[in-house]
């Protein structure tokens, strides 16, 4: 893909499947099910946010069921995508900016943003022709997590 070309449709048929991907595993981490988030992963996906690193399914599974087990934290993610690049018949990737509001509990205040990050997702096409996240990359522009 050409920056200012118009997509072919497989490209855009690429984007919306990957692009979907991404936005999934936000909403299942902050409908509380953050454990449904592996499904969107390849085997060997890693997760990284700074300098913290999960990588492959044991590491991803034990994150995501510990982020679900902290039901306190309620969040939510917003984000904006900037850029996104076909690398191949099986590899793509995306760049997006990420909003994250920590939810209030009962009884106190509403939401605030936590942080404002970049992130930079890479897609793989199992055998299957599913597109899978197989790295995510998140730095923290301002705020913290």
């Amino acid at each position: 893909m050409v920056v200012g070309v118009a997509p072919s449709p497989e490209e855009q048929a690429v984007r919306v499947a990957c692009l979907e991907v991404a936005s999934r595993f936000y909403q299942v981490v902050d409908q509380g099910r953050a454990t449904l988030a592996t499904e969107l992963l390849t085997a060997d996906a890693e997760l990284a946010l700074g300098t913290e690193r999960c990588v492959g399914t044991e590491q991803i599974v034990a994150a995501m069921a510990a982020r679900e087990a902290d039901v306190e934290r309620r969040t939510m993610h917003i984000t904006v995508p900037t850029s996104f690049r076909v690398l191949g018949p099986e590899r793509a990737e995306a760049e997006s900016q990420l909003q994250l509001y920590v939810l209030g509990t009962q009884g106190q205040d509403g939401p605030h943003l936590s942080a404002l990050s970049h992130v930079r997702d890479s897609f793989r096409r199992g055998q299957d022709r599913r597109w899978r996240l197989s790295r995510r990359e998140v730095t923290v522009i301002a705020g913290s997590r």
